[in-house]
C-alpha cells in the first residue's frame, strides 16, 4: 500500500524539478528584462517569450 501510494506521487510529480527550474528561469528572465526596461513588468510564463521577441527585434 505504501509503495503504491509513493508510485502515484511519483507519477503525479515526476517533473517537479523541471517545473521549479522553469519557474526559477522565468523569474530570472523577468528580473533581467525589467532591469533593462523599468517601465515594463512581465511576470510568469510570458517572460521568456516576450524577452525572446524583444531581443529578436533589436
Amino acid at each position: 500500500m505504501i509503495l503504491h501510494f509513493t508510485w502515484i506521487l511519483n507519477f503525479l510529480f515526476f517533473d517537479y524539478t523541471e517545473l521549479t527550474g522553469k519557474i526559477y528561469k522565468n523569474k530570472k528572465l523577468n528580473a533581467d528584462f525589467t532591469n533593462d526596461n523599468k517601465a515594463l513588468k512581465i511576470e510568469g510564463q510570458y517572460a521568456e517569450r516576450i524577452k525572446l521577441c524583444y531581443s529578436r527585434d533589436l
